[in-house]
């Protein structure tokens, strides 16, 4: 008489994925159903079935963050060049930005690579900062749209505690912020921008015209972005 022999359902817990804390887990259900008959008068043993494997990923909600008190600094400001010496054209940076007419909220410094640009716009912001001039200030190393993009995204995670998850979403997202709201405190903002390598990479990235921020820009490039 033939023997029936069934297997049963399991399900295997293959552990975290590699990768960064709170990465997704990944679950195999295991559903398997085998028949096995046996004769006896030949002492044999022989299997037939199938083996289905479903296979499915959990997305584990990231914890809400808290919003950073101001003043906060996104970003690291490029070290102080220890041959940096006192340059007319700083003063002229700082008259320019600080001069409170709309059409001098956003400056764009152009020049060769080796002029000086990035520590001309560093020593802008650390002065704007140590000076308590700011609440928030983004520096962003702009070579590429997606640098861009990604660097306002921090920004948002930072400032406004968003979900790091959708750069593209979180960086409009943070553009949108700084622009005046009734009821709200206006925040004192300072957006740098260096290196930016294309002009059209800047497309729908700049800082909205705001009388309480400024925007600095620097390039190779001698069109202005």
């Amino acid at each position: 008489m033939p023997t029936a022999l069934r297997g049963h359902r399991r399900a295997a817990h293959l552990g975290p994925s590699l990768g960064q804390a709170g990465a997704a887990e990944r679950l195999v259900d295991l559903a398997a159903t085998a028949t096995a008959t046996a004769t006896a008068s030949e002492g044999g043993l022989a299997n037939t079935g199938h083996l289905a494997i479903d296979s499915f990923t959990l997305v584990q909600q990231a914890a809400p963050r808290t919003p950073a008190a101001w003043p906060h600094q996104v970003g690291v400001l490029p070290p102080r060049a220890l041959s940096l010496q006192h340059r007319a054209e700083a003063v002229q940076l700082r008259t320019a930005i600080d001069s409170g007419g709309p059409a001098m909220l956003s400056k764009v410094l152009t020049g060769t690579g080796g002029v000086g640009k990035t520590q001309l716009a560093a020593d802008y912001a650390r002065t704007a900062w140590d000076s308590g001039g700011v609440d928030i200030l983004v520096w962003i190393s702009a070579s590429s749209r997606s640098a861009i993009t990604a660097g306002y995204a921090q920004a948002d995670v930072e400032v406004l505690g968003a979900d790091p998850r959708e750069p593209e979403q979180s960086a409009r997202a943070f553009l949108a912020w700084p622009e005046p709201k009734d009821g709200q405190k206006p925040c004192r903002w300072l957006v740098v921008l260096d290196d930016v390598a294309n002009p059209a990479d800047m497309h729908g990235l700049w800082p909205p015209t705001s009388r309480h921020g400024r925007a600095l820009v620097t390039t190779r490039r001698r069109e202005a972005p």
